[in-house]
């Protein structure tokens, strides 16, 4: 069976948690302000000298969030903000 590389999200991220939303008929924009999505894709990449290094991938991605999210509704937040994915 032939192996299979996974790439990071990065530049795709949006459309991919449009689609994870949608598959669960909510609308992206209604849960996470699109700041936050760039927001969860800096803090998914590590700096090392020049190299920036992605590891914007789902498993990671969905944990991040599901962070965020879960803090969101502690907190009373109506969507996920840029500055609560920073404090997740």
């Amino acid at each position: 069976m032939p192996a299979v590389e996974l790439l990071p999200l990065d530049a795709d991220l949006p459309a991919y948690l449009r689609c994870r939303a949608k598959a669960c008929q909510v609308e992206l924009d209604s849960l996470v302000h699109p700041q936050a999505v760039e927001q969860i894709r800096e803090r998914l990449t590590r700096r090392s000298g020049n190299r920036a290094i992605s590891m914007c991938y789902p498993l990671a991605v969905h944990n991040l969030l599901t962070r965020a999210l879960n803090k969101a509704a502690e907190l009373g937040m109506p969507v996920v903000t840029k500055e609560l994915v920073s404090q997740v």
